[in-house]
């Protein structure tokens, strides 16, 4: 095994191409804070989950002030990659993470949209497989009370 990763490793330097075997993790997605509230009132609401809709574990409820903060997404990898040009890349590949918001209340009409549609594109940076903004915060997020 040890002789195969180090012909690996030395066919890689030959074709200008590095791989290193660094465990390590990549954030994926931004902190992600906002607040609630009632679309007919514009009252904080208070429980609603707030969930990444591909990764239902990332979640927090919004408090009495309707406030909420996501923590950021990560993806482990084993491989760390670099090329001659300055591609860097990570092993193993995953799917591209979703940018999606699930927010939830028993006493309001479920809501999901993306992070991007609610933001100005100065208000975030978005590579094709992470983000790269620390923060990012979202306008109000209105829901609709359930009809009864």
């Amino acid at each position: 095994m040890l002789l195969r990763c180090a012909t690996i490793g030395l066919a890689g330097l030959l074709i200008g191409c590095v791989a290193a075997p660094i465990p390590h993790t990549s954030a994926v997605t931004p902190e992600l804070q906002g607040r609630i509230v009632d679309s007919a009132t514009h009252a904080p609401v208070s429980g609603a989950l707030v969930q990444l809709a591909d990764r239902p574990k990332i979640s927090a409820k919004s408090d009495a002030d309707g406030q909420f903060a996501l923590p950021r997404a990560r993806d482990f990898y084993l491989l760390w990659v670099a090329t001659y040009d300055g591609i860097i890349d990570h092993l193993p590949y995953g799917p591209v993470p979703s940018d999606t918001v699930r927010i939830s209340h028993p006493m309001y009409v479920a809501s999901e949209f993306s992070i991007r549609e609610r933001l100005h594109p100065s208000d975030y940076y978005w590579q094709s497989t992470h983000w790269s903004s620390p923060k990012v915060t979202l306008p109000d997020i209105s829901l609709d009370p359930v009809a009864r």
